[in-house]
């Protein structure tokens, strides 16, 4: 045996050339094939069931936001048909007061008008104002010496300067009522 070659490290009598490395190559670190495609399956595995409890989560929300619109229309036309049938006869009741009153009665004549006229338990008070928003006769009380100016109110205004023959209902929101002390539409 000769000594090693100090560059090297082999024996000096075997010739360094290219040639077969005797020694065992190792392979290169990190996962083989094989891993590779099982861990590729097990992540496919566990993303189906996850993908497909998505997709039945979205049908679910869909079928059920659907079936809450077709429910809240339902109960949005049945809503607004009671509502009809509840201000119908009342707006009737109210043209055919306008229809018939008369200008030039008194105070007192409009209030007793007001007073005998039939209404619904739902009508709280009928009155009656000048083109001004000050309020002529009440069906609450007869007219009295102090006047009660009622053209800041949104109910009126909508209606002053049209021709009350032709008046449209109109829907406020409620208020407190400056003759009837109550809350009212």
């Amino acid at each position: 045996m000769s000594p090693p070659d100090a560059m090297s490290g082999r024996p000096a009598d075997h010739p360094s050339g290219p040639g077969p490395d005797p020694s065992p190559k190792q392979e290169p670190q990190g996962f083989n094939r094989v891993t590779l495609m099982l861990a590729g399956l097990v992540f496919l595995v566990g993303l189906i069931p996850l993908v497909a409890a998505l997709v039945l989560f979205q049908l679910h929300s869909d079928a059920e936001m659907e079936k809450a619109e077709i429910t809240a229309h339902r109960m949005a036309t049945l809503l607004m048909r009671s509502f009809e049938q509840a201000v119908e006869p009342i707006d009737a009741l109210l043209q055919n007061f306008a229809s018939n009153y008369d200008h030039s009665a008194a105070p007192y004549q409009i209030y007793e008008q007001l007073k005998d006229f039939s209404v619904p338990p739902s009508v709280v008070q009928l009155a009656v104002t000048d083109r001004n928003g000050v309020m002529v006769a009440s069906s609450l009380a007869p007219p009295g010496p102090e006047k009660v100016d009622l053209s800041d109110r949104e109910h009126i205004r909508v209606h002053m300067g049209k021709d009350p023959g032709k008046g449209q209902l109109f829907i406020s929101k409620p208020v407190l009522g400056r003759v009837s002390k109550k809350y009212t539409i």
